[in-house]
């Protein structure tokens, strides 16, 4: 697991410290195999509020859906070789896998940094 203290990475959480308070608009731009719509958190809080205070509530509001995944802005550390983001992935009560990812920029491509996580999973 990485640490707030890790020099290495330290503008990396710094950016995204400051990256993940702002709030963002994300727009399709993706070509992906399955169907997917961009909803905003507070539309999935209100279709378990409107819905049903449990999942039943919130497929009632998006039927066909396998639920919801969360994504924070991303932090890069200065020369842009590393980046953290927060992934949340929930799709019932006692499913979904949440954390942060730490990449790292090798051969123009990334990958998660080894050896590295901080991963919860329902």
């Amino acid at each position: 697991m990485f640490n707030r203290g890790d020099e290495k990475f330290k503008d990396a959480i710094s950016d995204f410290d400051r990256a993940d308070g702002k709030p963002l608009i994300l727009q399709r731009q993706f070509a992906l195999q399955k169907p997917y719509q961009l909803v905003s958190s507070a539309a999935i809080k209100l279709s378990f509020k409107e819905q049903g205070a449990d999942w039943d509530g919130f497929y009632k509001s998006h039927p066909g859906s396998g639920g919801f995944l969360v994504l924070s802005a991303v932090g890069f550390n200065k020369d842009k070789t590393l980046a953290i983001v927060y992934v949340g992935s929930a799709c019932g009560n006692l499913g979904g896998r949440w954390g942060f990812h730490l990449l790292e920029k090798v051969g123009g491509m990334w990958q998660r940094a080894p050896g590295i996580s901080c991963i919860t999973v329902s």
